[in-house]
């Protein structure tokens, strides 16, 4: 009964480490490889969009000599990833997961990777593509390549976010360097920041109304930022108007005394 109990408890931790093993790799990598050198192409550049296709091809040279072979893992989470691997233009099998022995004679093995990017429903960085490499005395990371996903419609929310945002930035700025009484202004900048709390918080259920929150978001922004403007204008009028009051009585103080200067030498006469 007790060996049955121990029986089971292993095979559970046999699945257990088998289920978690792909999670794990998808963790913080490994030391970098010193042993292969790589690099990669990829289409298209940039941030994703669900259900694009995604190419990428992979290069691995100058296989150190210190180690006669070395076992390569790769992952993806690409929607069906397909992975092609040749060996000095030699195709071999692969499947992802799997353990690609690779030789260290070899002089060129080309990764080829093709998949679609998934529907994630909101904007996330993924992984594209990861390798990892193992050899009898340790683990290394030689590649880890990740892209942001999103999508037209979520892209167009995160832009407006990111619009009420910098509206924001910028008000808050101009309230901080005025020496005004901007107390007005400072109502409409809280209520910015409440209209952009909402955005977030309907984000990505509701981008509709993520999207109306952040425009009101940026219009009391700009109303806050337009005001402080409007003090400060009106503070730099006056002071130029007191300036030029000021100017205007030193000059007619010269004129004066000139005039006065010019009769009394005149009376001399």
């Amino acid at each position: 009964m007790n060996i049955d109990k121990i029986s089971r408890g292993v095979l559970s931790l046999i699945i257990v480490s088998v289920m978690i093993a792909p999670a794990l790799a998808l963790e913080d990598p490994y030391p970098q490889s010193r042993f292969v050198d790589v690099s990669y192409e990829m289409r298209p550049e940039g941030v994703i969009q669900f259900g694009e296709n995604v190419w990428a091809t992979i290069t691995l040279t100058n296989f150190s000599k210190e180690i006669n072979e070395s076992k390569f893992f790769c992952y993806s989470e690409l929607d069906a990833p397909q992975w092609s691997v040749t060996v000095d233009g030699v195709p071999v099998a692969y499947n992802e997961g799997e353990p690609l022995l690779i030789n260290h004679s070899a002089e060129t093995v080309v990764i080829g990777l093709t998949g679609k990017a998934p529907n994630i429903e909101f904007q996330k960085e993924i992984l594209i593509a990861r390798i990892d490499e193992n050899t009898t005395t340790n683990d290394y990371t030689v590649l880890v390549e990740k892209r942001t996903v999103t999508s037209s419609e979520i892209q167009k929310v995160v832009n407006v976010i990111d619009e009420s945002k910098k509206a924001i930035e910028r008000a808050k700025q101009a309230i901080q360097n005025s020496t005004m009484d901007t107390s007005d202004a400072e109502d409409d900048l809280k209520m910015a920041e409440r209209y952009l709390t909402d955005a977030n918080d309907y984000y990505p259920e509701d981008l509709n109304a993520s999207i109306d929150a952040a425009h009101n978001a940026t219009y009391y922004a700009n109303m806050a930022y337009e005001k402080v403007e409007k003090l400060e204008s009106g503070a730099r009028t006056k002071k130029y108007v007191i300036y030029g009051v000021l100017a205007l009585i030193i000059i007619a103080v010269l004129v004066i005394l000139y005039q006065r200067s010019k009769r009394d030498k005149l009376g001399k006469w």
